[in-house]
């Protein structure tokens, strides 16, 4: 039996951080206080996202942290990601700092990815090359990938090696753009749905591999899948996901079984 903690985010991202608190009945933690937080036993704190923390967690038993702060700043940082799935033979989409590299990807009549954010999210900070159309040169390029041609895309949900939860992304009936495909995004009409999902078995060990990889115990995993070529390819891992209904339930029982 351990005492569950959860360590909030920033402010401006603990909606989901309080719920989760709430249905799987965990104490929460503050970071900016600067009296250290004194815990009861042995506990559990599930660090939501955090890639820094300076208050100091003392406790009377052990204290097992689940998302260590080094692990969470490999994750959100896209180059840390992909240099670390390279390392362990995590299959991604091909990346390079290199930009005539990327230039012949293009010229090869690929769609292209300049990234000027290595921290940003939901196509934030991604310049689009697409195909046949003029090379645009951006100064602050931080890093190039090349497109994965995967028609399907998940987010799958893994904790201690175990898949907890699995959504597949899906266009909306309303969406039009044509070029929207590219950055499967809310914005650009794609929505995550559960009903009828199966992910395939690439996608599944893949997504595990990608948060043993960076040294986490738990995140939602991002990756595309060719159904031609039977291979996966993992985007990032998320530690701080927004969640809702059937997966915020799927987190709060893993987090509230964890404890136990």
């Amino acid at each position: 039996m351990r005492n569950g903690y959860i360590f909030l985010p920033p402010a401006g991202h603990r909606a989901t951080a309080r719920l989760l608190s709430r249905m799987a009945k965990l104490q929460v933690i503050s970071y900016e206080p600067e009296k250290a937080a004194q815990l009861k036993g042995d506990a559990a704190v599930f660090n939501w996202g955090n890639s820094s923390v300076n208050r100091a967690v003392k406790s009377s038993g052990d204290i097992i942290w689940l998302n260590s702060p080094a692990a969470v700043a490999r994750a959100v940082n896209k180059l840390e990601s992909f240099k670390c799935f390279k390392e362990h033979k995590v299959p991604h989409p091909d990346w390079t700092l290199d930009e005539n590299e990327a230039k012949k990807w293009h010229a090869e009549d690929n769609v292209v990815y300049t990234r000027t954010k290595l921290t940003g999210h939901s196509g934030e900070g991604i310049v689009l090359q697409t195909r046949g159309g003029t090379w645009i040169e951006v100064a602050s390029a931080k890093v190039y990938t090349k497109r994965f041609n995967g028609k399907e895309e998940y987010r799958i949900h893994v904790f201690n090696g175990d898949i907890i939860h699995t959504q597949q992304k899906k266009r909306k009936a309303d969406s039009k753009s044509d070029t929207d495909f590219y950055i499967k995004n809310l914005a650009n009409g794609y929505v995550f749905a559960i009903n009828d999902v199966r992910a395939p078995d690439a996608v599944n060990q893949a997504a595990i591999a990608a948060v043993a990889a960076l040294g986490l115990h738990f995140g939602a995993v991002d990756l595309a899948y060719s159904v031609k070529a039977g291979t996966a390819a993992v985007f990032e891992v998320n530690t701080r996901p927004n969640l809702t209904g059937t997966t915020l339930t799927k987190y709060a029982e893993t987090f509230n079984n964890f404890c136990k």
